[in-house]
């Protein structure tokens, strides 16, 4: 049985390091997020997108295929999530290889604990360059907001990644999703209705008789 390489503590700190929620720049909902060809790690994300909020569904595409053996013991793919008011995001899903396979985890991100493993999660490949990973938005805890956040992230190391090579998408900011049932039960406030448009007499014109 293989052993972890030094990566799975290389990971550890980048998570801690890049757990930090930045300003919302940018607020798309539903929409793919593309990322370019920019980082030197194999797993270069391509776009991702919350395909369903009903299901939890998020993918990820990368610009290069990979699978379960070639990523194992130095390729992982997050989800981070910020559920409820805090300087960093609140939950990460964690894809990653067990040498033949893919596995996921929900995790708590504490600032000031170790991060809590919240339960297993479900994890299907799409495609040679595609994965779809399903995160039951019951298992989070949500504050009063109407709207979360999230980034998709990768983490990579090897040849051309002597330290981890980290690619998130969007670049700068996050995207911005409506909290499930926030807007449920909201009654639209009513509008007067318009005064109704009065036809316009026209103006009576003066006539002159002329004497007789």
């Amino acid at each position: 049985m293989r052993r972890a390489t030094p990566l799975v503590a290389a990971i550890a700190c980048v998570v801690l390091i890049t757990s930090v929620a930045v300003p919302l720049l940018a607020t798309a909902e539903h929409r793919i997020v593309t990322d370019g060809n920019d980082s030197r790690g194999p797993l270069d994300i391509r776009a991702t997108k919350l395909r369903s909020l009903g299901r939890g569904e998020w993918v990820i595409t990368t610009w290069k295929p990979w699978n379960a053996a070639t990523i194992w013991d130095w390729g992982y793919l997050l989800v981070r999530i910020d559920s409820f008011a805090s300087p960093r995001f609140d939950y990460y899903a964690l894809i990653r290889s067990n040498g033949t396979r893919l596995v996921a985890e929900l995790w708590r991100d504490r600032e000031a604990q170790r991060d809590l493993k919240v339960r297993r999660l479900r994890v299907e490949r799409r495609g040679r360059v595609g994965v779809a990973v399903f995160v039951p938005l019951d298992s989070l805890r949500f504050d009063s907001r109407v709207r979360f956040t999230w980034i998709a992230q990768t983490l990579t190391t090897g040849p051309r990644c002597r330290r981890v090579c980290i690619d998130r998408a969007p670049n700068r900011g996050s995207v911005q999703e409506p909290v499930p049932g926030a807007f449920e039960g909201v009654t639209p406030t009513p509008t007067a209705p318009a005064s109704p448009t009065l036809p316009i007499s026209p103006t009576p014109t003066s006539t002159t008789t002329p004497p007789p």
